[in-house]
């Protein structure tokens, strides 16, 4: 949700931006990060050689994650890396990783909505909040 708001507020320029997805993930179904990186995708990372690159990212909790993805990035020849975040949880950073453009910093607190789920639930939510005790079950 937050990268397509994003790109239809830079529209029309730059007129050459190219968007393209892929899903990296530290989480899994629980509601802290594992440590370990997943990247779920085919996505080519040659097809980042000589260009600027922007990753968007909705939150940033440990730094893991990104930190990894910017590493990918350089390591594939990209002529600039920078990181774009909706949410930036820094009391949970455990790598130095800092944002080049941010949004909010928010509490150390699970986040749920606007694209970010809990166990793939509550993405769909049109806001950002904090859900209750209650709704937050260990995985079956």
């Amino acid at each position: 949700m937050f990268t397509t708001d994003l790109v239809r507020h830079v529209y029309p320029y730059p007129l050459s931006l190219e968007v393209d997805f892929f899903k990296a993930s530290s989480y899994g179904s629980g509601t802290s990060s594992s440590g370990v990186v997943r990247l779920d995708s085919a996505f080519d990372l040659t097809s980042v050689q000589g260009k600027h690159v922007l990753l968007v990212e909705d939150i940033i909790d440990t730094g893991n994650t990104l930190s990894r993805l910017v590493a990918l990035m350089n390591e594939s020849g990209a002529a600039t890396v920078r990181v774009c975040a909706l949410l930036d949880k820094k009391a949970r950073r455990r790598v130095p990783m800092q944002a080049d453009y941010t949004g909010f910093e928010c509490p150390d607190a699970f986040i749920v909505g606007y694209g970010i789920d809990y166990a793939e639930k509550y993405r769909n939510l049109p806001y950002i909040g904090v859900p209750r005790d209650e709704f937050i079950r260990p995985a079956q």
